[in-house]
């Protein structure tokens, strides 16, 4: 049995003419009751967010979704959609089925009644994405120096004792080491990583690591390493080759043919300068999101104004974009992100704003497709560079044999 809550609402309906926002108050249990001014059989939307941080539905996972409906304009609306979200609020897109609308007094208050009965409503909630389900190869080429420079493992035997601690630093941590290159005052690394894992934070753990491990066997206090880094990202293609994928998107799917094709490219004309304390880093990742059981959404129109968007979101988030891909059914973006920033954390905030985002300015195609969440729930994110991870990994073995 659900309780009445209160809601508060904001209602924006549309036509060629008119735009405008009302704020109003209803009740689950009552009918949802519409401004007086609205325009005739256009339709609209409703936004509501819950007044009470109480969930509605305290046993349904909070990933559940939605499902569309039929309503009637004349009777209440007892029934929400199965699997509401808990507490999370969303948007109910409604079009009349006939033009033949009126308004119907209700003590002291009106109603816009069809007398053709039904209209078709459709519910999209706006829950946002906490985890994806990931497809990723994400390589990094890590350096940093020992404190002051000292070369603190100048014998086979100490560079062998590094290695050790390395590789049982990485297990530990569950990090993947791909290759290594111990010299007396450096350290070299490839790691293949997750998308939950942070550059900034790696690093750390992995000093934090070694020297509480080797402080004994080097007589030194801990820490043994600056505290400074570089850090690139590498990976199975090179960058460049990911950026010409990227602009040739139109062809690969077959709309360069058509006279308007669904396509939406942006490249960056200057590349944003983006700052670490303590570091200097690279790191590009080419992100891939589809929509909803790939359901074609975007169109151009949308698909420019999404990539705007989306690069004022990276401003505050502070990562850049330097390539967006935008075709019906899916996106492709090429993103340059901080150690700071993990990969999950760079796509979810992608994700998350752009589902709020199409909500207010393009619910009309998104309930057009049947959907009831805009992105399905994985993703796929890779890295890549001025180099491939094999040519730098030949690089490192080369190196740590002609140093022995």
């Amino acid at each position: 049995m659900i309780s009445a809550r209160e809601f508060v609402c904001r209602v924006r309906f549309r036509d060629p003419v008119t735009e405008f926002e009302d704020r109003f108050i209803s009740y689950l249990h009552q009918s949802v009751h519409v401004p007086r001014n609205t325009p005739n059989a256009v339709g609209g939307s409703v936004h509501f967010q819950p007044t009470s941080e109480r969930s509605l539905f305290p046993v349904i996972p909070p990933t559940q979704l939605g499902d569309r409906f039929i309503s009637n304009l004349q009777r209440s609306v007892h029934v929400l959609p199965r699997n509401t979200p808990n507490g999370v609020g969303g948007s109910v897109h409604f079009q009349p089925t006939s033009d033949e609308l009126r308004w119907s007094q209700t003590g002291d208050r009106q109603r816009l009644c069809c007398d053709q009965s039904r209209c078709i409503v459709g519910a999209v909630y706006l829950e946002p994405l906490s985890q994806v389900a990931w497809a990723y190869q994400l390589h990094y080429y890590l350096c940093f120096r020992t404190r002051s420079r000292r070369s603190l493992f100048s014998s086979p035997d100490r560079i062998e004792m590094l290695k050790r601690a390395l590789q049982a630093a990485c297990e530990e941590h569950n990090y993947h080491l791909l290759e290594s290159s111990l010299e007396p005052d450096n350290l070299r690394c490839i790691l293949s990583l997750r998308p939950q894992h942070s550059l900034s934070t790696v690093i750390q753990k992995i000093k934090r690591y070694l020297s509480h491990d080797l402080r004994e066997q080097v007589a030194r206090e801990p820490p043994l390493f600056e505290r400074g880094y570089l850090a690139r990202s590498v990976g199975r293609v090179r960058i460049a080759a990911v950026k010409q994928y990227l602009d040739n998107q139109s062809a690969h799917h077959g709309y360069s043919k058509l006279v308007h094709p669904p396509v939406t490219n942006y490249r960056a004309a200057t590349q944003i300068e983006l700052n670490a304390e303590h570091g200097w880093f690279d790191l590009s990742h080419h992100f891939v999101f589809a929509t909803r059981w790939r359901r074609s959404i975007f169109g151009s129109r949308l698909g420019r104004d999404l990539s705007s968007y989306w690069l004022r979101v990276a401003a505050k988030r502070g990562f850049a974009i330097d390539r967006i891909s935008v075709l019906p059914d899916h996106t492709h973006l090429l993103v340059r992100i901080p150690p700071k920033l993990s990969a999950e954390g760079c796509a979810l905030s992608l994700m998350n704003n752009a589902q709020h985002w199409i909500a207010q300015n393009g619910g009309a195609e998104w309930i057009a497709a049947g959907l009831d969440q805009l992105w399905q729930p994985s993703a796929y994110a890779g890295t890549c560079g001025s180099v491939s991870t094999a040519l730098m990994k030949r690089f490192l073995s080369r190196d740590a044999v002609g140093w022995k």
